[in-house]
């Protein structure tokens, strides 16, 4: 009788073992796919190497993001599995006459190493980044700017007038967070 007893114990056990096992979350690396479409982001952080040359200023800038207008700062976008995205305008808008969003396409090489814009917050043409880093908390993207020379007057909330020199081979770093 005793045997049949610790038989029906060990045969409860194992039961209650499979079933725990069976019950165990997978842990499951979610795909690039997955990643980019699983938030909207908004822009943390915007680098440049080697620095870019402004006018008005005795250095280099190498950090650009602070130099934003808040009014970029707050934009985000939304990615969407069909291979599409909508960039919308943050509640501080530049310009109160452009649109609230802007959209356009998006697709990753095959190999995903870099990914496709096409129509990137407004602006029109196609723009490939090489992706330096995709997680749940960060997408870090690249792109080397081949042109030399000046590329725009900027005017700091002062009204001081500055042109913005770059070299030949500067990489464009920008960073998104989730928003």
């Amino acid at each position: 009788m005793k045997g049949k007893k610790t038989s029906g114990i060990f045969i409860a056990i194992i039961i209650l073992l499979i079933g725990l096992a069976a019950c165990k979350k997978e842990n499951k690396v979610p795909t690039k796919l997955e990643i980019i479409t699983g938030n909207s982001w908004k822009m943390s952080a915007m680098n440049c190497n080697p620095a870019i040359t402004v006018s008005s200023m005795p250095f280099g800038v190498s950090d650009i993001y602070p130099f934003l207008p808040e009014c970029i700062k707050d934009n985000y976008t939304d990615f969407y599995t069909n291979s599409t995205f909508i960039s919308y305008e943050g509640a501080l808008k530049c310009d109160s006459a452009s649109a609230d969003s802007y959209s356009g396409t998006w697709s990753f090489s095959s190999d995903e190493t870099s990914i496709t814009f096409s129509n990137f917050n407004g602006v029109e043409g196609t723009f490939t980044f090489v992706i330096d880093e995709i997680t749940k908390d960060k997408i870090s993207l690249r792109q080397t700017l081949n042109s030399i020379g000046d590329l725009a007057i900027y005017t700091d909330t002062t009204g001081l007038s500055s042109m913005i020199t770059m070299q030949p081979n500067t990489k464009l770093t920008l960073v998104f967070v989730p928003k």
